[in-house]
């Protein structure tokens, strides 16, 4: 995902460790970052990944979560206010995925990994 922060030249690419590990402690979820992070440098057998995608929409066939968390939040807002709002000029983005795609990325992410870490893991 490349985002382009309003107001800022800084393109965000979650392929940049620095800019990831980079976050504010008081980001929202940050505290899960650190915790998944300090735990995998704790132990060298845990090999870790953190998917944070954009908004997700489509569909859910699971058992927990089946509905959008923003969406519903947007549409009660704005039905609430009477209009939709928008911050700044309106040029900043959100990025989007269909809940299918971040399955897919889930499955190649868990093949990959298994790949090349498999049972027989040892540590570095």
């Amino acid at each position: 995902m490349f985002v382009v922060k309003q107001g800022s030249n800084i393109v965000y690419n979650d392929l940049d460790s620095d800019q990831i590990n980079g976050v504010a402690d008081d980001k929202l979820y940050r505290n899960v970052d650190l915790f998944v992070i300090n735990t995998a440098q704790a132990n060298p057998l845990l090999k870790c990944v953190i998917v944070i995608p954009p908004l997700i929409y489509g569909i859910s066939t699971g058992l927990f979560n089946c509905a959008s968390f923003q969406i519903p939040v947007l549409i009660r807002t704005a039905l609430k206010r009477g209009k939709v709002e928008m911050i700044g000029p309106g040029e900043a983005t959100w990025d989007s995925v269909h809940i299918g795609d971040v399955v897919d990325a889930y499955i190649t992410l868990m093949d990959q990994l298994l790949a090349a870490y498999g049972p027989d893991a040892k540590p570095n």
